[in-house]
């Protein structure tokens, strides 16, 4: 995607006239495509333990979340509210009302 942004930034510029329109949403696109490449980079030079590391933050994360609600629960507080299902509002149309 890089070199395809790059190849039409290049057309955009030298089409007569010029079409900076073109010009523009590919420029956009070329720095969104380098970000995208540099997190990936990244991600790869982490490798196996920086990934553990964010699995393990993730988990952390969950686990104090079950604490807070539990913690609620023990306290009276009733622990997380549940949701309620909402019925389909054209499910009993056509039933007389």
């Amino acid at each position: 995607m890089c070199v395809y942004s790059l190849l039409f930034m290049r057309f955009a510029w030298e089409v007569r006239p010029r079409n900076y329109l073109l010009l523009t949403c590919h420029a956009c696109n070329e720095a969104v495509q380098l970000w995208q490449l540099n997190r990936w980079w990244q991600w790869r030079q982490a490798g196996p333990a920086g990934a553990a590391a964010a699995a393990g933050g993730r988990q952390q994360q969950q686990q104090q979340a079950l604490a807070a609600g539990l913690g609620e629960g023990a306290a009276g507080g009733g622990g997380a509210p549940q949701p309620q299902q909402q019925q389909h509002p054209l499910k009993h149309a056509g039933k007389g009302a």
